[in-house]
């Protein structure tokens, strides 16, 4: 068998010849962790290294085998693939009003960090919002990280008095075309609809989509998704309450059991852990304000404690 030389997540079928042509090939391999055998031959590349693929046939009494090494090695991304852009490289911001920039990295999805040369006279937020505060001039540097190398890219961003334009600038005199932009909120950060100039970039409108929505969202899809007779369990450092769409969502699955941790931050600061059995009135746990709080739920059921 000719040795094989894989990246991570590759797929390789080895062709054994046998002698009897029928005879049934038995594969194994010495390590797991870095590739898999099946009992067709077929290799999957699971992590780094090198791992040794046997196949064994049995004629007469004997047993025969082959050995296959196979060099597994972690797919890097080139050069070409690693980097960040910004969707303007020169603006300037009337001053009070914001501006976003959209930064395209390279692999897609990167987490991207934001910062000013000089945050009095511009800043800029998590989100890639540009407020100018004062006239002057400064740079905004967004960056990623890829393989503990840092990418950069930058964009020069002018703050001018209300009603000046500057001359020359690739702004002046256009026609704003407006549009609506999303940026998705997670469950730890907010994210905003924004109704922006797709050619300057200037926001008009910015309606919030909060971070405590998509906390709830996410609960209620895991307890609707949940096994019969499951136990959902939910970890959060930054909520203390339930909005009522996860008890309606309990509510609809009576057979589920609902198991939440979180920091008791308005008091000790303690992590704790509640569980709402199943088979309650889940809804009756709801306050006038449509929420359920989960010290409230302590205090209803029981609730583990322990100091962090």
């Amino acid at each position: 068998m000719t040795d094989l030389s894989l990246k991570v997540g590759d797929e390789r079928t080895i062709e054994a010849t046998t002698v009897p042509k029928d005879s049934k090939v038995t594969w194994t391999t010495d390590k797991e962790a870095v590739a898999r055998v099946d009992n067709a031959g077929k290799v999957t590349a699971v992590s780094e290294g090198t791992a040794v693929i046997t196949g064994t046939i049995t004629a007469g009494e004997q047993e025969l085998s082959e050995k296959c090494t196979v060099t597994v090695s972690k797919d890097t991304p080139q050069p070409e693939d690693i980097g960040i852009t910004l969707s303007l490289s020169e603006t300037f911001i009337t001053q009070g009003m914001e501006k976003a920039l959209k930064a395209t990295t390279k692999p897609e999805g990167k987490a991207v960090t934001w910062s000013s040369s000089d945050s009095n006279i511009a800043s800029v937020d998590g989100n890639g919002i540009v407020k100018g505060l004062k006239p002057g001039t400064v740079i905004i540097t967004a960056t990623i990280t890829v393989d503990g190398k840092e990418y950069s890219a930058t964009c020069k961003v002018t703050v001018v008095p209300v009603g000046f334009i500057p001359k020359g600038s690739s702004n002046e005199g256009h026609v704003r075309k407006f549009i609506w932009d999303t940026v998705e909120a997670t469950e730890d950060a907010d994210g905003e609809l924004r109704y922006q100039c797709e050619i300057c970039g200037m926001i008009k409108e910015r309606v919030p989509l909060t971070a405590y929505n998509v906390f709830n969202k996410n609960t209620t899809e895991k307890v609707r998704k949940a096994k019969k007779d499951a136990t959902v369990k939910i970890d959060t450092r930054k909520w203390i309450s339930f909005h009522k769409m996860v008890m309606e969502a309990l509510a609809e699955r009576p057979d589920v059991t609902l198991e939440v941790t979180f920091l008791d931050g308005e008091y000790k600061g303690n992590k704790c852990t509640v569980t709402i059995p199943k088979g309650i009135d889940d809804m009756s746990l709801v306050d006038k304000n449509g929420f359920t709080g989960f010290l409230y739920l302590g205090g209803k059921f029981g609730m583990k404690t322990n100091p962090n």
